[in-house]
């Protein structure tokens, strides 16, 4: 070393602390979403019944032909295409296709818009696997999936939205009650039930 020359002094790396709370907080803010599958009976009805609204339709507006038709036949006509068209859009309607858990809520994105429950509307929620054989009420018995009112000899009637029923789980809020599935249903519920947990802490 030079006379006069300052000695080398070694730079270090800036420590980073986390703190178990903001972990925590940053994994309770973190969305997490599931995916609802349909079973291969299911992906087979929904098939069959779009192929059979089809035909239907075609059947309804061309057989016999339209210049041949009398005015009951048109309105026999229109009555079906129009329960074909309002069976179809309910099946859209009410289609479950993904669960995303957020920090506050639940969110069902379905064919058409979705459903939101909020944690602090949730009273319990947990796993079922019972569920296939339960009445139906009103609603589809397998056309993109098991949607609708159902009910059961244990907790009475429910809304369901089920694609698969080996993956099913309750939920019971203030007002209802639903039965829905997704892929990892067991993570599903561990999940709502640890952040409704940490919401009522916070």
């Amino acid at each position: 070393m030079r006379a006069g020359a300052m000695p080398a002094v070694k730079r270090r790396a800036p420590a980073f602390f986390f703190s178990k709370t903001n972990s925590k907080n940053d994994m309770d803010s973190k969305d997490v979403t599931y995916k609802v599958s349909l079973t291969k009976t299911v992906r087979i009805i929904s098939t069959v019944c779009s192929i059979a609204v089809g035909t239907a339709i075609f059947t309804c507006l061309y057989f016999p032909k339209p210049a041949d038709k009398t005015l009951n036949e048109w309105l026999y006509a229109g009555f079906l295409i129009a329960l074909a068209v309002g069976a179809t859009y309910y099946a859209l309607l009410m289609w479950p296709r993904r669960i995303t858990v957020y920090a506050d809520r639940l969110v069902l994105k379905k064919g058409i818009g979705k459903k939101t429950l909020l944690f602090s509307d949730i009273e319990s929620i947990e796993r079922r696997d019972d569920l296939a054989f339960d009445m139906r009420l009103i609603g589809s018995g397998g056309m993109l999936g098991y949607t609708g009112w159902f009910t059961n000899s244990d907790f009475g009637r429910y809304m369901s939205y089920v694609g698969d029923h080996k993956n099913t789980f309750l939920i019971v809020t203030r007002k209802r009650k639903y039965v829905m599935s997704c892929d990892r249903p067991d993570e599903l519920v561990e999940e709502v039930k640890r952040r409704i947990e940490a919401q009522n802490k916070a």
